[in-house]
C-alpha cells in the first residue's frame, strides 16, 4: 500500500509541477491554474473530476502563496487588462453577502481587491454570487479578489487538499 501511495504522490506532483505551483511543503496544498474558458460551475466539477477543488484560500499563508504564484503566473490563462482571471471556491449564492468556500466554511480572511465585493446585478436581474482573482492588473486597484456573475468563462485555480495524516 506503501508504495501505491508513495507512486501516486510522486505522479501527482509531476503532473502539478507542469502547471508550476506545487506546495514545497507536504503539510500543505498544492494549487495550479487550470487553463481555459469555464462557467465557475464547469470550473467546479472539472475540479473535481480531477480529484481536486476549487481553490478554498482560508488561510493567509495560503493567500501569500496564490498571489506569489498569480504574479509570475507566464502562461495562457484566461486574461483581461493583462490581468489573469481565475475562479476559486467561493461564493454567496446560497445567501446574499454570507460568502463561503465550496467546503460551506464561512469566508473569515480574505484578499478583496478596492470597492470589492460590489454585490452589482447585471441589466438581466444575474447576481454577482462567485469568487474570481483578477491579478495582478492595471490599475492596480484592480488586483485581488473580485465578485463576478458565474456565466462569464475563466481559467480557473484548483487546489489539492492534504488529506493524509502522518
Amino acid at each position: 500500500m506503501k508504495t501505491k501511495l508513495s507512486l501516486f504522490v510522486t505522479v501527482l506532483a509531476a503532473v502539478l509541477f507542469v502547471g508550476g505551483c506545487v506546495s514545497t511543503d507536504s503539510n500543505q496544498p498544492s494549487f495550479n491554474i487550470i487553463e481555459g474558458r469555464f462557467t465557475w460551475q464547469e470550473a467546479r466539477e472539472d475540479a473535481e473530476s480531477k480529484g481536486g477543488r476549487l481553490a478554498v484560500l482560508d488561510t493567509k499563508e495560503k493567500i501569500v502563496q496564490v498571489n506569489s504564484y498569480v504574479r509570475d503566473y507566464k502562461g495562457d490563462a484566461f486574461k483581461q487588462e493583462n490581468a489573469v482571471l481565475l475562479w476559486i471556491g467561493l461564493t454567496d449564492r446560497s445567501e446574499e453577502g454570507k460568502w463561503r468556500w465550496v467546503t460551506g466554511v464561512d469566508l473569515t480572511v480574505n484578499n478583496w481587491a478596492e470597492n470589492e465585493p460590489n454585490e452589482k446585478r447585471r441589466a438581466d436581474g444575474i447576481a454577482q454570487d462567485y469568487g474570481v482573482i483578477v491579478g495582478p492588473g492595471d490599475p492596480t486597484s484592480w488586483t485581488g479578489w473580485h465578485d463576478d456573475v458565474g456565466n462569464n468563462k475563466y481559467s480557473y485555480l484548483i487546489e489539492f487538499p492534504i488529506q493524509l495524516k502522518k
